[in-house]
């Protein structure tokens, strides 16, 4: 998603013939090549898994073999059938053989071409959830929505993303096959929690697009003015900077600096006076929120005060909620709970320092101020934004008093 002028991913897909001749696949010696969707999907659901094994090459639908069995098994202690409930697809529609005939992984080739038919496939049956079983799936589905660090399925089990762009709820756990390899009651019980908690979902929430929802305010007393007058109490905070580290002042800079008291508004401001600022960073009664609030801390440090009222940081909140690797940064987070992926695709290039190897590099941020003035200030109010939701959904799983 790139700010004011975004595109579709329906609009980047193959055609399908074109996608099945780059991956030739189909070319190899098959029973069934292209399996089709399967199921009559009463509720709405959609089960992708990894690729065709031999008994599903040998009868033409998904989830024929043991893994299949297993799944629908699961599903029924669930009160789902299988093949009436949903509808089955694979991340690879026909299945990958090694030279010897075995079943073999998937390439990222085959994945990347096979994608344009599983989402075709989501757009056609627009299911309201959708369990993306193993890492392949995550690969195929995910991997076309998230396109750093995607890591696996351990990364991915057991969140429920309201994906805006699919327009359902993507739910990741793992492929009955990893159970009945690990034998263990204990992944089984997670899957079991897995499934039974997306089954709890409703329809998909809808959102406003979070850049019609911030505010540039050009004049710095003109935001501390509105934000006094408010009379808010709590705001989420996010500076946009020349760099990591604010030592060397003669050449680093806050750029531009947003507040967020509500879930439907933030205000941004360029290159603000952070002296005047002081009047609502060092009022302990303004509670303060940030992502990772000891940067914003030392950088306000380095002009003379300390931010105080400080509350919540929300990624430490983040690890508290969850202590995997890679899901505490706030994009994560934005994608996982809100659905919004991609609002910093035209900004991250600017933020990285000249010299990877100096961690007081400067980086191109001022050169994107120069240019994409309108991103970088929306961008920068997006991060507060979220940075508050994500705050309120942290403060009431975790218990605190709001």
């Amino acid at each position: 998603m790139n700010l004011f002028g975004p595109v579709t991913l329906e609009e980047t897909l193959l055609p399908p013939k074109l996608a099945c001749q780059k991956c030739r696949l189909c070319y190899t010696n098959l029973h069934n090549p292209k399996i089709p969707v399967y199921g009559e999907g009463r509720k709405d659901i959609m089960v992708i898994g990894e690729a065709p094994g031999e008994e599903e090459d040998l009868n033409g639908r998904p989830w024929q073999g043991r893994a299949g069995r297993s799944l629908q098994r699961e599903f029924k202690r669930a009160g789902i059938d299988l093949f009436r409930d949903c509808v089955s697809y694979n991340s690879i529609n026909c299945r990958p053989t090694s030279s010897r005939g075995y079943n073999r992984e998937p390439t990222n080739h085959e994945i990347l071409m096979c994608r344009n038919h599983v989402l075709r496939a989501i757009y056609k049956y627009k299911p309201r959830i959708i369990f993306l079983l193993g890492t392949i799936a995550v690969r195929s589905v995910i991997g076309a929505r998230w396109t750093k660090n995607l890591g696996g399925i351990s990364k991915w089990r057991g969140w429920t993303i309201p994906d805006r762009e699919l327009g359902a709820w993507l739910c990741p756990t793992f492929h009955p096959s990893y159970l009945i390899r690990m034998d263990s009651k204990a992944a089984d019980t997670v899957f079991r929690a897995d499934i039974r908690r997306a089954l709890k979902l409703g329809t998909v929430p809808k959102f406003q697009k979070e850049e019609d929802q911030v505010t540039i305010v050009e004049e710095t007393q003109d935001l501390i003015d509105l934000l006094i007058g408010q009379r808010i109490q709590r705001v989420a905070w996010d500076v946009e900077t020349t760099g990591l580290k604010p030592y060397d002042i003669a050449n680093h800079k806050i750029v531009a600096v947003a507040f967020c008291g509500s879930e439907d508004r933030a205000y941004v401001t360029p290159y603000p006076d952070m002296r005047k600022l002081k009047r609502v960073l060092a009022d302990r009664r303004i509670r303060k929120i940030a992502q990772n609030m000891k940067f914003e801390a030392t950088w306000t440090h380095m002009f003379g005060y300390d931010v105080r009222g400080q509350e919540w940081d929300t990624m430490l909140a983040s690890h508290v909620h969850d202590n995997r690797s890679g899901v505490t940064g706030l994009k994560f987070q934005a994608y996982v709970r809100f659905g919004l992926v991609g609002y910093d695709d035209e900004i991250e290039p600017y933020l990285k320092g000249k010299n990877p190897k100096d961690s007081n590099s400067v980086n191109r941020i001022e050169e994107a101020m120069r240019t994409k003035r309108k991103q970088v200030l929306t961008y920068c109010g997006i991060d507060a934004l979220v940075t508050y939701r994500l705050a309120m959904q942290q403060m009431e799983e975790l218990g605190y008093a709001l």
